[in-house]
């Protein structure tokens, strides 16, 4: 996808999904979405979802999983980015009590491991990374895929955060500390 393109995060829309990802895949298609990521296929083939995004002119932009399941279920992964046509598996959540050493030290083996599939691993925020510093500890190998509501929502400026990453999630929060 260019950098113009727009990508809807199917996590979103999880309980539509749930129901009938088809339908939801042909909604956002409809809607004028160029591309989607993906977090779950709920039950379905890799073979089939990739069918209804063909069929429908949407681009899986990427894959949100756990680090637990890229650690232990990456041969998986990688079929179905084979299947899908993604190439960032990105980190979806850390419990913000994990953001630790150890956790930084898994993620960098975690992206090692996904280079030599073939991938590129990233990391998706939330407020915590953000106020706790974690991103910036990531290292180079690994992107940020930056939810710029998170990083305003832990008070912190997005657009100081941008460039560490091709994909960057925009969304609406109401208020943070005060903030309107």
């Amino acid at each position: 996808m260019s950098d113009a393109q727009i990508g809807l995060m199917l996590y979103s829309v999880r309980e539509a999904c749930a129901a009938d990802l088809e339908g939801t895949l042909r909604d956002v298609a409809a809607i004028g979405y160029d591309g989607v990521e993906i977090f779950d296929l709920h039950g379905h083939m890799p073979a089939q979802v990739s069918a209804w995004l063909d069929e429908l002119g949407l681009v899986a932009i990427a894959r949100h999983s756990l680090l637990e399941s890229i650690e232990h279920d990456l041969p998986a992964l990688a079929e179905e980015a084979r299947a899908l046509g993604w190439q960032r598996l990105v980190v979806s959540w850390v419990d913000p009590a994990n953001l630790t050493d150890e956790t930084l030290d898994r993620i960098i083996v975690a992206a090692s491991a996904v280079s030599d599939a073939g991938l590129e691993l990233g990391y998706h925020n939330h407020d915590a990374e953000v106020s706790q510093g974690f991103l910036e500890r990531l290292p180079p190998a690994v992107f940020v895929e930056l939810d710029a509501g998170w990083a305003w929502y832990a008070g912190v400026d997005p657009v100081d955060l941008l460039g560490r990453g091709p994909l960057v999630h925009i969304k609406d929060l109401g208020s943070s500390a005060g903030r309107q």
